[in-house]
């Protein structure tokens, strides 16, 4: 067979010719490095000379081509063509051409290889668990648990998952303050107090910070005078003076604080402080103080300003301290010792308002200070007044049985001649007085030689007051000055000075009317009596009548809350601001009794609105009318005929 398909059967010649091609070819490769060969092309004309160049490339190859072909001319044959020519500047690639149906295979392999190794990685990304580091400074003092409070002492999770959990506090670490964080995001819990993380996939820190463990202790500073002691069941145990003591955290130490000498203290005498803030012994007199912070426990004498309401003013650069109220701890006090001082400065006392602080049973004064008599009707149950250091005095404040007294000179002149003469007051006697003793012992007995003005205010208690014979003077407002439901029999027990008819008080010779603490209803006064300060202030009247005339003093008919209609005594010239005053509920002003138009003041009566008629003398009518066109209460004026019809 022709190798290259020639008319003769050439087939040794083209064997020789190819190995020496392909020798050729390898030597070439060799020299340049080359891993490509020359395509072998037929000619299609006919040569003399198989090695002859293609004269269509030959220009083009002309620069690169470096081939030295030297071998004899070949006899082509008896056609003289050639058995093959070189195509220079053209070549092929050693490798084998893949048909459509290989690269498809691969293609579709390759493929499959790369789902097969994406299912793989997401497999173990997603279905595996990644392992959230906890980070704590002080591990052991939390503890993590889940929503069914299982602790949790690690935490993986695979991705997207969620955990709950909640951080407990262990002893001895309960002030830390609590921060947790994940993925550097601050986390705050749910109303339950759980926290919530889920896995990302990322390494994840989760990181509780503030975890610090307490140091507590107590320091007890010794007082002046005091000494501190533990207290347990069996007693006193063990005294605590400058001690300080740790480690009590979740206890609660019980102590006493005594007096060295008498080994007694009754608070509020003293002032035991626990970090700044007043403690308040039982009923046994034993503190508690319970660790829940660094304590310091301290102790002051006499009463805690933190009792009381200190108001402060400064007046051209000098300051004044005012005690107005109590603070709710003394509100809360059956005892109130009232300082005397504050700031190093002398204390006033000014309680107001209309709380009557019900639980205090006793007030302490200190000797030299005073307590304005009006503000002791602010301690509705007050049982007992004491002055501390003070029994009896010459004079000066004192008190006895629970009732506060002065004792004072007075200087009088008796026929040209200056005398002294020391005089006792009952200053106040409690509201609350009695309120121990048995239902017919309820009786409190007086002897001074004035009864000072709201001596005896309200009494819840007391059923009768007993007054000696030193009595004297009794001061206006000085029985039942205001409403109580309780009332009181009063007694004068061999007095020359006050006697008691029909429930009024009057002068030993009944020419003065004192008081009607007690009278109620309506009242007719006989002519030419002379009527005292306040003498029916607070009383039950409803209606007061005089028949003629009488001696009014300043006051004498005010502050009757319940008076709904007065007829005036016929020496009245005038009805003035004070003459009426607080007298709330009256209705009718009766003048029938007086003769002529007399001066009444616009201010007589607060409220005019509540006033209905005044009655004046029938020919005196027309000359109200035109003296007081222009007052308020003209159209009030109403004739005592038209009255008394109206009113048969």
């Amino acid at each position: 067979m022709d190798f290259f398909n020639n008319e003769q059967d050439n087939s040794k010649r083209n064997e020789q010719l190819l190995d020496i091609i392909m020798e050729e070819h390898k030597r070439r490769e060799k020299k340049h490095n080359i891993n490509k060969g020359y395509l072998l092309n037929k000619r299609t004309g006919k040569v003399s000379n198989p090695f002859e160049r293609d004269p269509k490339l030959e220009e083009d190859n002309s620069k690169n081509d470096d081939r030295d072909f030297k071998h004899a001319p070949v006899n082509s044959g008896a056609t003289g063509e050639p058995a093959f020519v070189v195509k220079g500047g053209t070549y092929h690639s050693n490798k084998k051409k893949l048909s459509k149906k290989s690269i498809i295979t691969i293609i579709s392999f390759s493929v499959a290889l790369v789902l097969i190794a994406a299912v793989v990685f997401c497999c173990v990304y997603f279905l595996s668990e990644h392992k959230i580091n906890i980070v704590c400074g002080n591990r052991q003092g939390i503890t993590l648990v889940d929503s069914k409070n299982k602790e949790i002492n690690e935490i993986s999770l695979r991705l997207n998952e969620e955990i709950s959990f909640k951080i407990v506090i262990n002893k001895n670490y309960s002030n830390s303050n609590v921060e947790v964080w994940y993925n550097n995001k601050k986390l705050e819990p749910n109303k339950d107090g759980y926290y919530t993380i889920k896995c990302f996939g990322n390494p994840a820190d989760l990181r509780i910070m503030g975890v610090v463990e307490n140091d507590y202790s107590i320091t007890f500073d010794n007082g002046n005078g005091y000494n501190y002691y533990a207290n347990a069941e069996s007693g006193v145990v063990d005294l605590l003076n400058g001690q300080t003591k740790t480690n009590f955290f979740g206890n609660t130490l019980s102590f006493k604080v005594l007096d060295k000498n008498s080994n007694i203290v009754k608070q509020p005498y003293i002032a035991v402080y626990s970090n700044n803030t007043l403690l308040t012994p039982n009923e046994f007199g034993v503190f508690e103080v319970k660790f829940d912070n660094d304590q310091n426990i301290t102790l002051k004498d006499h009463s805690p300003y933190e009792y009381f309401k200190i108001e402060e003013e400064t007046v051209e650069d000098t300051t004044t301290y005012t005690i107005t109220g109590l603070t709710e701890m003394g509100l809360k006090s059956k005892v109130l010792v009232l300082p005397s001082e504050y700031n190093d400065e002398e204390l006033e006392y000014n309680f107001v308002g209309l709380n009557y602080y019900p639980n205090v049973e006793e007030i302490i004064l200190p000797y030299g200070s005073l307590l304005n008599p009006i503000n002791y009707n602010y301690f509705n149950d007050l049982q007992k007044i004491t002055i501390s250091e003070n029994s009896t005095v010459n004079d000066g404040y004192y008190t006895e049985n629970g009732l506060l007294y002065l004792k004072a000179e007075v200087v009088s002149y008796a026929e040209g001649e200056r005398q002294t003469q020391t005089l006792t007051q009952l200053v106040k006697c409690p509201d609350g007085y009695g309120k121990t003793l048995n239902e017919g012992e309820r009786i409190v007995s007086v002897n001074p030689d004035e009864i000072c003005s709201y001596a005896f205010n309200k009494l819840n208690y007391i059923k009768t007051i007993e007054i000696g014979s030193n009595t004297f003077s009794i001061q206006p407002l000085a029985l039942k000055s205001t409403n109580s439901s309780n009332t009181y029999t009063i007694n004068f027990n061999n007095n020359t000075h006050f006697k008691v008819v029909n429930n009024i008080i009057y002068s030993y010779d009944e020419s003065e009317i004192v008081a009607a603490p007690f009278y109620s209803g309506e009242l007719t006064i006989p002519s030419g009596k002379t009527i005292l300060e306040n003498a029916f202030a607070f009383s039950g009247l409803t209606s007061l009548k005089f028949e003629s005339t009488a001696t009014l003093s300043s006051g004498a008919l005010s502050l009757m809350e319940e008076l709904k209609t007065i007829v005036m005594p016929s020496n009245v010239s005038e009805l003035t601001t004070n003459m009426l005053f607080g007298n709330i509920s009256l209705e009718t002003i009766d003048l029938r009794n007086v003769s002529g138009v007399i001066t009444i003041s616009n201010n007589t009566i607060e409220n005019w609105l509540i006033v209905k008629n005044i009655v004046v003398k029938d020919d005196q009518l027309e000359n109200y009318l035109t003296t007081y066109a222009d007052a308020p209460f003209v159209n009030m004026f109403i004739s005592v005929t038209e009255f008394d019809n109206q009113n048969s």
